[in-house]
């Protein structure tokens, strides 16, 4: 754990040192920050890279601080799963358990824990997302085969703070459960701006007109996030 002093303002990080190329710095809803950094990179050259993305940090540590605890399952929410809805039915029971009969996804929970409940429901999303989220990947994969990209390993993982990761080096790419909620346009170009990267692994004006020829309205998809919050 180090910090610096950004302003006014102490930030306060992890530093993980792993064999990556780039400084990459992650920042959790509950304002954790975590940066992962060649063991090559001194702590100097870290900082200063933190100091130059300090507004930014500070701005996101802030936004999420504003944000209302999340709220446990409730009997008879409905459950958003990328392009389906479900009805939550919760019961109590011997074990904790969760299943699908038709549009109903059944809990059952040993007592009223919400931490079990956000812990069953995320494996619930995991599971009934994973298929439409694959065939998604295979339709956007049509594009990327051609280049000579090799189809990645899709993962599905709870990120708070991330709508998917790309791991170019190891050719795996990661999406997160909260993609669940959010309207299909979205999810297609999280889908593509992480393919992208298995051909420009970085965010450069390259990787963005290459995303624009595939997806021109990409500016329009990616706002959808900003009116959903």
């Amino acid at each position: 754990m180090r910090s610096l002093r950004f302003n006014d303002k102490v930030i306060e990080y992890e530093l993980v040192r792993k064999n990556v190329k780039n400084i990459n710095v992650r920042i959790r809803s509950n304002g954790q920050v975590f940066v992962s950094a060649s063991p090559h990179i001194p702590v100097k050259v870290i900082e200063e890279f933190l100091l130059s993305k300090g507004d930014i940090i500070v701005k996101t540590i802030e936004s999420f601080s504003k944000l209302p605890p999340e709220k446990p399952p409730q009997d008879g929410d409905s459950v958003q799963i990328l392009n389906k809805s479900y009805y939550l039915s919760i019961q109590t029971g011997a074990e904790n358990s969760i299943r699908l009969t038709g549009q109903i996804l059944y809990m059952t929970v040993k007592c009223d824990d919400s931490d079990v409940k956000h812990r069953l429901l995320n494996m619930a999303r995991k599971k009934l997302m994973r298929e439409p989220l694959i065939e998604l990947c295979d339709k956007v994969y049509s594009v990327f085969e051609p280049l000579g990209v090799a189809y990645p390993e899709i993962r599905i993982k709870n990120m708070k703070s991330r709508w998917g990761s790309c791991n170019t080096s190891k050719n795996i790419i990661t999406f997160s459960t909260l993609l669940c909620e959010m309207p299909m346009p979205f999810v297609e170009y999280v889908v593509v701006h992480e393919f992208a990267h298995l051909v420009h692994p970085n965010h450069s004006k390259a990787f963005y007109s290459f995303i624009e020829s595939l997806l021109p309205d990409y500016k329009e998809r990616k706002a959808l996030a900003q009116k959903r919050r």
